[in-house]
């Protein structure tokens, strides 16, 4: 019975056992092929990187807070409907609280984001001091 425990998958959830050598990861053996970038190709690549997460990480805070105006909106607006037909269900101090909650930890990981970026730029601006003119990160 406990041999069928899986229904025909074992531990690492794969049928009939796991992958196998060639089969488990198709990472290559030989690198000889690999052409690095140019050093500036690799510093606008690099910046290029940084900028985007930046401009995700703000349109994911826009969002946020647009959602939670609308919620707020929402409260001012349905108290003097609650309980009407036709109306949506009114909006709560638990539903604003409870999105509150949701913001504050969309903020927390976004400032963690922002912490784990700030030090990609240190170390860059370490490695390549001449992108903005001085020496090291000039902190």
């Amino acid at each position: 019975m406990a041999d069928n425990m899986y229904n025909g998958y074992n531990q690492g959830g794969y049928p009939g056992g796991p992958p196998h050598g060639d089969e488990f990861c198709s990472v290559p053996n030989d690198f000889s092929d690999l052409k690095v970038p140019a050093k500036d190709k690799i510093i606008k690549l690099k910046l290029l990187g940084i900028a985007l997460n930046e401009i995700a990480l703000a349109g994911i805070l826009l969002n946020e807070a647009e959602f939670f105006c609308e919620k707020l909106e929402m409260f001012r607006n349905s108290q003097p409907q609650s309980g009407r037909p036709g109306y949506p269900p009114p909006v709560t101090l638990d539903d604003l609280e409870r999105n509150n909650r949701k913001m504050e930890r969309m903020l927390r990981a976004a400032i963690k984001k922002e912490i784990v970026m700030q030090f990609e730029m240190e170390d860059f601006l370490d490695i390549f001091p001449h992108v903005v003119g001085g020496g090291g990160g000039g902190y």
